[in-house]
């Protein structure tokens, strides 16, 4: 009866070893102060993985984007027009490191961050000029390796938002929901004159 024991303990390390093994990498997500300038707002943030990836891979982040539009006198923006839009995005991580792989290197990079949420408020898209525009930016973020994402996934996709990341509105097959939050909510409106924000994000800037 202890042989029974001792192999289907065995059997139970041999299965959790298997599944940490193929366990996407948590990613830590380090943010930027945001930068809201009059109809604008930059919000940048940095990738790093938790642990050294064994073998190359992709960080790959799911964005959903919910931009809400009313007018000045509906400050509860009870009565929106609303447009979604929600893709996915990815940068790839070279064995051994954990960093994206255009951040290697002893020459630092042309940009000084790894993703950025960037908003801009047109005044012309509201009626007369005026009213509130309101923006729920939800993304999660997770590392795997050993995966080769879809020929689809092409840097300025115009289907997307994500600029020069590789990026499609179509998950790659190896997606799993979940991951860490990345989330942004905006308020912005020039009722008052002046373009007035104000932003809630997680995580949190921390000097």
């Amino acid at each position: 009866m202890t042989m029974v024991y001792v192999l289907a303990a065995l059997l139970v390390l041999a299965a959790a070893f298997f599944a940490i093994r193929f366990i996407p990498n948590p990613v830590r997500v380090i943010p930027h102060r945001p930068e809201p300038a009059g109809g604008m707002l930059t919000w940048k943030v940095d990738f790093r993985l938790l642990f050294r990836a064994r073998r190359n891979g992709y960080i790959v982040q799911h964005v959903r984007v919910l931009k809400r539009s009313t007018t000045c006198a509906d400050a509860a923006f009870a009565n929106t027009t609303d447009e979604r839009t929600e893709f996915w995005e990815a940068w790839p991580v070279q064995a051994g490191t954990v960093i994206p792989w255009d951040r290697l290197g002893p020459v630092p990079a042309a940009r000084d961050f790894d993703d950025a949420f960037v908003i801009r408020i047109q005044a012309t898209d509201l009626a007369f000029g005026q009213g509130r525009v309101r923006l729920e930016v939800r993304a999660t973020v997770r590392f795997y390796a050993g995966v080769a994402l879809p020929p689809t996934f092409v840097a300025n996709n115009p289907n997307t938002q994500a600029g020069q990341a590789l990026s499609d509105a179509t998950a790659p097959p190896f997606w799993r929901p979940g991951g860490t939050r990345h989330d942004l909510t905006a308020e912005w409106d020039n009722c008052a004159g002046e373009p007035h924000w104000a932003i809630d994000e997680h995580p949190k800037f921390e000097e």
